[in-house]
């Protein structure tokens, strides 16, 4: 029997809408809701249609479901205005139902890392939130063991977080929120590394400081609140008060956003971060920190920093690391993997954000090139 369940959790996996579906099938928007409903069966010329469109086998559709719908739209956790848009949350939402459950199926052949990101929630931060905020942005880099900033992805990784690449838009920075496993989903549209490790640091310290937090009942104030407490979290995090401040010394115009440029190749962390930590750390005045960000301007730094186009982007890894062990020691084939989710691989591709080349070299039937006996003519 065909399950219309299905047929909607993959159309808003695409973030297509009924009306934007009916309109590629060439049905009306009222056909879509009948399909997904139950109340009428898509014929097969459909079937084909989808079977293209969503890179599935037509069996998906006529299989049980293997989504636990884990995932709380709720307590995803945006950086910007689209949080706004309920249909965008959805969508991320379903990204996170599918792509867990596919993780989970293909971990319980190993030993994954061990969820220490989870022992580390925090629920009092203290009277004084600040200085908590500070307190453990010291305390949880110190349990991570982190020496450099360039390391920041990896080492989340080693201790649990899921971290995924995706197509997010221009207006989107990132987002997290959790399962049993901390998640994090960056966009593929960041332009710099140290823009990458702030996303990171930032989202970190969404999923310590406000664990399943209804982000989306919050109100305008209390969600402003919420950010800035990411933000000032990630500042102290990726610029350790101490040693930021023996570093920040030896600059010998502060106010000069390019007397930066040596500590953003240490540190890995953008020039206006690390003025404006300064100015929160009492190190310039309010004076001061307006003349930089007005230098900061000129020099039009705001969009693109010295040395961002140098510093190298670390890209996620540990979900293709799970996905090679797997599929090269036989603990589950890529076939078996295709045929228990009934799905193509330019499916995987796209839900992971992994060139179909990485899956393609694992196919165990990739046929060789024919080969003929042909002779040179004779001249």
């Amino acid at each position: 029997m065909f399950l219309g369940e299905k047929l909607k959790d993959i159309r808003i996996l695409n973030g297509f809408s009924r009306s934007e579906l009916a309109s590629m099938l060439d049905v009306s928007e009222q056909a879509i809701w009948q399909y997904e409903t139950g109340a009428t069966l898509p014929n097969l010329n459909n079937i084909n249609q989808l079977k293209q469109l969503f890179n599935v086998k037509a069996k998906y559709f006529y299989s049980p479901n293997r989504l636990t719908y884990n995932v709380d739209e709720a307590t995803i956790a945006y950086r910007n205005g689209d949080r706004e848009y309920r249909s965008k949350t959805v969508t991320e939402a379903m990204f996170l139902n599918f792509t867990s459950a596919m993780i989970s199926d293909v971990e319980q052949y190993v030993e994954a890392p061990p969820n220490n990101l989870k022992q580390w929630i925090v629920t009092n931060l203290g009277e004084n939130r600040e200085s908590g905020i500070e307190e453990l942005a010291m305390a949880i880099r110190s349990r991570l063991g982190l020496q450099n900033n360039k390391d920041l992805l990896y080492v989340l990784e080693k201790n649990g977080a899921v971290i995924l690449e995706k197509n997010l838009g221009k207006e989107t920075d990132a987002y997290s929120t959790w399962t049993d496993t901390p998640f994090i989903v960056l966009s593929r549209e960041k332009k710099s590394s140290v823009r990458r490790n702030f996303d990171l640091a930032h989202e970190l310290g969404h999923l310590l400081m406000h664990h399943k937090l209804d982000i989306n009942n919050l109100d305008k104030k209390s969600y402003q609140t919420v950010e800035q407490e990411a933000n000032y979290f990630a500042s102290c995090f990726l610029l350790p008060k101490e040693p930021f401040l023996a570093d920040f010394q030896t600059i010998p115009k502060q106010t000069n956003p390019d007397a930066y440029i040596e500590m953003k190749e240490k540190w890995g962390v953008s020039i206006q971060t690390m003025e404006y930590r300064a100015y929160k750390l009492g190190q310039l005045t309010y004076e001061q920190n307006r003349y930089f960000f007005a230098s900061l301007n000129r020099k039009g730094y705001r969009t693109k920093e010295p040395l961002d186009d140098q510093i190298k982007i670390i890209k996620p890894g540990k979900i293709k690391a799970l996905f090679h062990f797997v599929f090269t020691n036989q603990l589950l084939t890529l076939e078996e993997m295709l045929q228990r989710w009934h799905i193509e691989i330019p499916f995987l591709s796209q839900l992971f954000c992994i060139e179909a080349s990485f899956f393609e070299s694992y196919l165990a039937n990739k046929q060789a090139p024919a080969t003929y006996d042909f002779i040179k003519k004779a001249d």
